[in-house]
C-alpha cells in the first residue's frame, strides 16, 4: 500500500507523463522516485515538494511552513475530535516566519490572510536548489518534478525560474512544476524553460 506522500508524488508525475506522452513506471527502491518511459528512453524522475516560504528561508533546512502546518493539522484534528466542530487550518509565511491558524467554522471567524506577497519564483527556485544540493550522479538524465503546494505560476514566472536555474547551474535534464491548487482533471504540468 502506498503512503500518502508517495501517492501524491505519483499523481504529480502522472500529470507530467500525460503532458509528455510518457508512461509512469513505479520504482520499488529508494532512487529514483519513479521512471518515465516515452518509448525511446526511460528516465529517472525525482519529486520535490515546493512550498510557500518566508523571505530568506534556507532551502536546505526544509520548509518551515510545512512543519508548522503538520503541527497545526494534528492540533486541529484533536480539537475537532473533542467537540465535533468543523475547523479549517493551515499556515502562512508572514513577517519572516511561518504562522499557523485554526478557524472554527461555526463562529464566522475569517481565515487570516498571508502578510507577504506570493513569490512563486523564489519558492520554486529554493525547492530546486534543495534538490541540487544532494548532487545526483545522474542529474543530467533526471527529470525533476516540483509538486508545488500553491497556485499555477504565470508563464513569465516560469521563464524567470528558468533563468535563475540556468544561472545557478541546474543539472537536471528537465524541471516541471505541477501546481496543487488546480483541478486534477486539467492535467496541469508546466515545463520550466531551461535554455542552456
Amino acid at each position: 500500500m502506498l503512503d500518502n506522500q508517495k501517492a501524491e508524488e505519483l499523481e504529480a508525475v502522472a500529470r507530467v507523463a500525460h503532458v509528455r506522452g510518457s508512461r509512469v513506471i513505479p520504482e520499488p527502491g529508494q532512487w529514483p522516485d519513479v521512471w518515465l518511459d516515452d518509448g525511446r528512453e526511460c528516465l529517472p524522475v525525482e519529486v520535490a515538494r515546493g512550498y510557500e516560504r518566508p523571505p530568506g528561508e534556507d532551502p536546505t533546512k526544509g520548509a518551515a511552513v510545512e512543519r508548522v502546518r503538520a503541527r497545526v493539522d494534528r492540533h486541529a484534528m484533536r480539537l475537532t475530535a473533542q467537540d465535533g466542530r468543523p475547523r479549517v487550518f493551515g499556515a502562512h509565511a508572514s513577517g519572516g516566519a511561518a504562522h499557523s491558524y485554526i478557524v472554527d467554522l461555526t463562529t464566522g471567524e475569517s481565515i487570516p490572510p498571508p502578510m507577504n506577497p506570493a513569490n512563486p519564483v523564489e519558492w520554486i527556485v529554493s525547492t530546486v536548489q534543495q534538490k541540487m544540493a544532494k548532487s545526483y550522479d545522474q542529474a543530467d538524465r533526471t527529470i525533476l518534478v516540483v509538486d508545488y503546494r500553491w497556485m499555477e505560476p504565470y508563464e513569465w514566472e516560469l521563464h524567470e525560474i528558468g533563468r535563475h536555474l540556468v544561472r545557478l547551474g541546474c543539472p537536471f535534464r528537465e524541471v516541471w512544476v505541477v501546481p496543487l491548487l488546480v483541478s486534477k482533471r486539467q492535467h496541469v504540468a508546466m515545463q520550466v524553460p531551461l535554455a542552456r
